[in-house]
């Protein structure tokens, strides 16, 4: 080992993108419950995640409900579940008060705050609308600002 064969060097070329932000493909555990139906519809909670992972990086828009253009918190999460054919209220206190509480989180379901909602992903991380941020980004619940959005969680599976 240890030898360098071809003695090759890529000169780096600022025009060439590095690896991108966002993963190929989502690292949520297909059943992301693993205790039956009590983690609601897997498949549609999937879905949900899947949807979220293809916004990383679209535009934060107060009020936008445009997929892959730009989308505030609520719109996000509204979306979400709309391709996974479940419809939900448009503002986040819609969205509180139409699911079921849950005190147990899992992936796709809504993770609520005073005026902030995000898609639960699992292992800790959400993603959302970031107004500081200008973008869809991933986010660890455990941050002070969401620290009680689980205790709003909500699942409307």
């Amino acid at each position: 080992g240890g030898t360098n064969n071809g003695g090759e060097s890529t000169p780096s070329n600022p025009n060439t993108p590095s690896t991108p932000d966002t993963p190929s493909t989502p690292e949520t555990p297909s059943n992301p419950g693993g205790n039956g139906g009590s983690a609601g519809n897997t498949s549609a909670a999937q879905t949900i995640v899947n949807a979220a992972w293809t916004q990383i990086g679209v535009p934060y828009v107060w009020g936008g409900t445009t997929p892959y253009v730009g989308l505030d918190c609520s719109g996000l999460t509204q979306w979400c579940h709309a391709q996974a054919g479940i419809s939900i209220g448009r503002v986040d206190t819609d969205q509180l008060y139409g699911g079921q509480r849950v005190s147990d989180p899992q992936p796709g379901d809504i993770a609520w705050t005073p005026g902030h909602v995000a898609i639960y992903i699992g292992n800790g991380q959400m993603i959302h609308a970031s107004s500081s941020q200008r973008k869809i980004v991933i986010t660890s619940v455990n941050t002070s600002y969401y620290k009680n959005a689980f205790v709003n969680a909500r699942r409307v599976l």
